[in-house]
This record gives structure tokens, C-alpha cells and sequence, in this order.
């Protein structure tokens, strides 16, 4: 079994690394769509090391979140 996405955030890739990695039977994993962004806006989450290498954080929930400093940096429209 394969887990991978097609463009999805950094929060969905380390969701989805998390998955991966509490499941004998994922065998294959594609994460890299995150990287294709010109900005990210998520901090924490999963790491990208060396060769394919993953890592994902060592706290309580997922350890991703959306960076305030991003979202203030964004238009504002009040309808």
C-alpha cells in the first residue's frame, strides 16, 4: 500500500506520515508535494532530510499548525 498526496499542505503530509508510519502494511510513501510551494505557510510538521528521509514531531497532536505571520500577511476582505 501506497500513502502519498497530489498537492496537499504540510499539515496534510505529516498527517499522512503519521499514518504511514504506524502501519506495517504502507510500504511506499510520497510526501514531497509541500515542497513545490513557493511559501509555506505551516509551521512545524513534518521534516525533510537527506535521500527521502522523514521525520515528524515528537509532540501531541499532529505538530503542524498555520504560521500567524503568514495569515497577517494575507488581504483582508470583510464581507
Amino acid at each position: 500500500m501506497q500513502v502519498g498526496g497530489f498537492m496537499e499542505s504540510k499539515i496534510t503530509m505529516t498527517a499522512n506520515a503519521h499514518l504511514a508510519l504506524s502501519s506495517k502494511n504502507i510500504l511506499h510513501c510520497d510526501f514531497d508535494t509541500p515542497l513545490m510551494f513557493a511559501e509555506d505557510p505551516v509551521s512545524g510538521g513534518i521534516v525533510y532530510k537527506e535521500k527521502g528521509v522523514i521525520e515528524v514531531p515528537d509532540i501531541p497532536g499532529l505538530g503542524a499548525w498555520i504560521n500567524e505571520e503568514w495569515l497577517d500577511k494575507l488581504e483582508k476582505v470583510i464581507l
